[in-house]
């Protein structure tokens, strides 16, 4: 419904809006944030985010850039370091214990190297996780809690 590449960070712009993202140990949280005016609309929008998201080949490669770049930020950071060894040493053979960054290598050099697309994977990813059963929603507006209810739901 919205093919444009930033379409939706344009409606929030029109809206006073905001919108973020980031993922913990269990999970990834999405957020968004604008004026009562463009309520109905962000819901569609966002929503459209789950339903079909793009996912072009440039974009990934952004955001594994964004990814890096969050990372390089966080090497200098003791609790950070503090926080990825007791992880390694307390979940040793869990995934909590491998996992807690990503680095351009490890997200798309690396997988280039082995005739991997990073993000094709992601595609494959998003048609396997992003599914009504697995997702949370929540909203907070002036807006009748009827209503929002419905703005979600279709």
């Amino acid at each position: 419904r919205f093919p444009g590449e930033g379409d939706f960070d344009g409606f929030l712009s029109q809206f006073g809006g905001q919108n973020n993202a980031f993922t913990a140990n269990e999970r990834t949280v999405f957020m968004a944030a604008l004026d009562h005016k463009g309520f109905p609309g962000g819901v569609e929008r966002f929503a459209s985010l789950f339903e079909a998201p793009l996912l072009l080949e440039n974009s990934g490669e952004r955001e594994v850039n964004a990814v890096n770049a969050e990372h390089t930020k966080n090497i200098p950071s003791a609790a950070w370091r503090v926080s990825a060894v007791l992880s390694r040493e307390l979940f040793r053979d869990h995934p909590l214990g491998r996992f807690s960054t990503g680095t351009r290598e490890t997200l798309w050099e690396g997988p280039r190297k082995r005739g991997l697309n990073t993000t094709e994977a992601l595609r494959e990813h998003w048609k396997k996780n992003y599914c009504a059963p697995r997702l949370f929603v929540a909203t907070i507006s002036k807006t009748d809690l009827e209503k929002q209810k419905e703005l979600v739901r279709t």
